[in-house]
């Protein structure tokens, strides 16, 4: 357990901690509040005491066989054109009886592989402490008499940990800067955002590799994970990466690209076995080696989620775009799934407009109707995106009629709240206290409404903005609402959604952050959903959302904030920032407020240069 030649440098004493990183002077009784380490295929967890030393190490592909990797997609196709005439009839409950009558299947939970635990001969552990580098991913612990070092390497992937004999002193030398612990106590100060950063890039980094980040990143010290440790697909999993880009992380968009690739196929037995179309269709879970969906039930009929290929492919598009060309594999992926809509698409309103149903809109319901729908405002901006993106990769005759079926679509609705309808269905009233976003969809991460091209839309999706509840408190939910507020230039608003995170308890001391908070599990409450007792590490941070909520700094020239079609040029975005893992220029702004900080992101853009042409967006009043 000791580094070779080739890891003595990233292992060696440093006469001073790194000031990116974060440290505490207590030991860590819980996997939650470890240290962690990783290289997007093997993880390693520090934590434990003077006394009792402890690594869990952990690998992006182990699961647990619990029947999920068994389990394929319902056969229902055959029964959907029943369902489509009960809703387009007015039966606003009639998807609840189509399915195959299974029960609820998780997917493959996420598991450790195993436990490293050093113990010695108790003492007082006098001068104990423990930190993390952002910069070179080494865990350390020590105190007199001893210290252990841990890090993954990403260039040779192996992990290692060195400790000294206990004869021998570490050359450590304690620095004045406050442990994590209590900066988390410290709201309003930038160090606190600085620190956060650095760790939400960190840790997108650290569990980005083979595949993305998982609900838990890469790491997990139980064999019953919350959520299975899935990859949850219709939220989290995009929330997750969306500084990817504006952050210059490739390995976690190739990351993203590796875990969709892997599974068409699966997703092409979906589009087959549920709605008897080529193409594809994209599960709401994923253990990772599955793609096929199957995880689904009355209250979450997620089978009928047909928005979620493009959804999923969208950071990808975004990548492309910003290197200023799309690769081959993207092409061939957005036409597969142009070709779902040519199949799916074939019901028609009384205006003669085309018509998604069955539809949903993740994970909510219209007041007054059953889950599964008419016309979600995800799907319909989904149809819209994927046909015309599809049909600018591919010229030709395929071109004109997919763009022909893209204008056949409805346009969104506004509400009698003045709202951008989450369902565009007349008759189907919203439920705003939800935690999902999903009807804003065309606001982030599409450019489908924006202040400046469609204000009116603009004006309504704010308005359903103000009106969306937080349901359950949820870490994911407001950074999602703050990424839509930051394309809608309400400054404001950002900084009250980050407020909500930063406030609401919701970070381990090791920095992770948690959802739901890690006090209200240590009470026993129940959060969503109410299945088990969920000690889970959610890696959606301010973080990894941060710089998507504000990538207008980075950008030369002055073009409009939040718009990747205004960047798109070749090489990657540059993003200097402290806590960079590749190291990288103090931020200049880590000395201003974070209000200030929050709202120099959202200020009128200089310049609104266009370079490609965007597809419309009409308001039908109702």
């Amino acid at each position: 357990m000791s580094a070779d030649v080739s890891h003595s440098q990233a292992l060696s004493p440093s006469p001073s901690s790194s000031p990116h990183g974060t440290w505490e002077p207590r030991p860590a009784a819980r996997w939650e509040d470890a240290f962690l380490s990783g290289n997007g295929r093997h993880g390693a967890m520090v934590f434990g005491d003077p006394n009792d030393g402890r690594v869990i190490v952990t690998h992006h592909t182990l699961v647990r066989p619990n029947g999920g990797e068994h389990a394929r997609p319902p056969e229902l196709a055959a029964q959907l054109p029943r369902l489509q005439d009960r809703l387009l009839a007015g039966d606003l409950t009639a998807a609840e009886e189509f399915t195959d009558g299974r029960p609820l299947q998780w997917v493959q939970p996420f598991h450790p592989a195993f436990q490293v635990r050093l113990r010695r001969p108790a003492d007082r552990g006098r001068g104990y402490r423990r930190s993390i580098d952002f910069t070179t991913g080494v865990a350390e612990a020590a105190c007199t008499g001893w210290s252990s070092r841990v890090f993954v390497s990403r260039a040779d992937d192996v992990i290692v940990q060195h400790v000294t004999s206990p004869g021998l002193t570490a050359d450590i030398a304690l620095d004045h800067r406050l442990p994590g612990s209590e900066l988390l106590k410290r709201l309003k100060s930038p160090a606190l955002l600085e620190r956060l950063f650095a760790a939400g890039r960190y840790h997108l980094l650290s569990a980005a590799g083979m595949l993305p980040p998982r609900l838990t990143g890469l790491w997990t010290g139980d064999w019953d994970t919350a959520w299975s440790g899935a990859f949850t697909t219709d939220a989290n999993l995009n929330l997750q990466t969306a500084s990817a880009v504006a952050g210059a992380l490739p390995e976690v968009v190739e990351a993203h690209a590796a875990l969709i690739h892997g599974q068409l196929p699966h997703w092409r037995d979906n589009a087959r076995a549920v709605f008897g179309t080529r193409g594809i269709v994209a599960p709401p879970h994923t253990d990772g080696e599955s793609g096929h969906t199957y995880h689904f039930s009355r209250e979450y009929p997620l089978h009928l989620w047909t928005a979620g290929a493009d959804w999923l492919l969208k950071p990808l598009v975004d990548h492309d775009e910003a290197r200023g060309e799309h690769g081959p594999r993207l092409k061939a992926a957005l036409a597969e799934l142009a070709l779902f809509y040519e199949d799916f698409l074939t019901r028609t309103d009384e205006h003669g407009r085309l018509v998604v149903v069955p539809s949903y809109s993740p994970e909510n319901r219209p007041a007054n109707a059953s889950w599964g729908a008419i016309n979600a405002a995800m799907d319909l901006s989904a149809a819209r995106h994927v046909l015309l993106t599809a049909a600018v990769c591919h010229l030709g005759p395929d071109a004109d009629r997919r763009r022909a079926l893209a204008a056949r679509l409805p346009p969104h609705r506004v509400n009698d709240d003045g709202a951008l309808a989450e369902w565009a269905w007349p008759g189907l009233d919203d439920t705003y206290d939800h935690r999902h976003l999903s009807h804003l969809y065309g606001v982030w991460p599409l450019d489908e409404i924006n202040p400046y091209d469609t204000p009116d839309l603009a004006a309504a999706a704010h308005r359903a903005l103000e009106l969306r509840g937080a349901e359950n408190d949820s870490a994911h939910g407001h950074l999602h609402h703050a990424l839509v507020a930051a394309r809608l230039r309400d400054g404001e608003r950002v900084a009250h959604a980050l407020g909500q995170v930063l406030e609401g308890d919701f970070f381990h001391t090791s920095l992770i952050s948690a959802l739901p908070r890690p006090r209200r599990l240590q009470r026993g409450r129940r959060p969503h959903p109410p299945r088990r007792d969920h000690r889970d590490a959610d890696p959606v941070d301010p973080g990894q959302a941060g710089p998507a909520a504000r990538p207008a700094r980075r950008v030369p020239g002055g073009r409009t904030p939040g718009r990747t079609d205004e960047v798109r040029r070749r090489g990657r975005p540059r993003l200097e920032s402290a806590g960079s893992p590749r190291g990288g220029s103090a931020d200049p702004d880590a000395s201003r407020r974070p209000q200030d900080f929050l709202r120099s992101a959202t200020a009128p853009p200089a310049s609104r240069r266009r370079l490609r042409p965007q597809p419309g967006a009409a308001v039908e009043p109702q």
